[in-house]
């Protein structure tokens, strides 16, 4: 179930997970778009990766000290929709201060293929929510670090790594309808 919320805050989030009574439907619609949903976030990683590494090589001191405060905003904010807000704010200050505007809008255009709450990154369930924001706390602090050092190979492959995320969700949803996800 969505909800959409105007004015400051606004968006669309996840208020509760599919019913059992839709669980069919939302296996017959993942298995039928599996490996086009995979191939895009393996796309999605993979400009990630490239954003990153632009960031770690063209931030300015500006850039980082945007990047610090949207990381402290992240690790300061409540579980749920707080958490998801400002991660998005993290990841668009990425984009940013990588200062390529087309790869931006690339990377926007893709997510918005796979999710229609990006560039907001998807959460998984309510039971393991608060893990996963934790998991991305900790990836956000090893990428935050390597583009604050200037270390584009390792900014480019944390990246990867943590935008996988959006795929792990996609298969559990699979397993949560009865479906197997490679």
């Amino acid at each position: 179930m969505e909800t959409r919320r105007s004015g400051r805050g606004g968006g669309t989030y996840v208020l509760q997970q599919w019913p059992e009574s839709s669980t069919a439907a939302v296996g017959r619609t993942l298995a039928m778009r599996l490996d086009e949903l995979r191939d895009r976030c393996d796309a999605v990683c993979r400009i990630h990766g490239a954003v990153c590494r632009a960031a770690a090589e063209a931030r300015t001191d500006h850039d980082l000290a945007v990047l610090r405060q949207r990381l402290e905003d992240y690790r300061r904010a409540e579980s749920g929709r707080a958490a998801q807000q400002a991660d998005s704010a993290l990841h668009l200050a990425i984009m940013d201060a990588a200062g390529n505007t087309v790869l931006k809008q690339m990377l926007l255009e893709l997510e918005a293929s796979v999710s229609i709450a990006a560039p907001a990154h998807m959460w998984g369930d309510s039971a393991t929510m608060r893990e996963m924001e934790l998991r991305a706390l900790r990836e956000h602090e090893q990428l935050i670090d390597a583009i604050a050092g200037r270390r584009g190979d390792d900014a480019e492959a944390l990246a990867r790594a943590h935008l996988a995320i959006d795929f792990e969700h996609i298969a559990a949803a699979m397993r949560r309808a009865g479906g197997a996800a490679q």
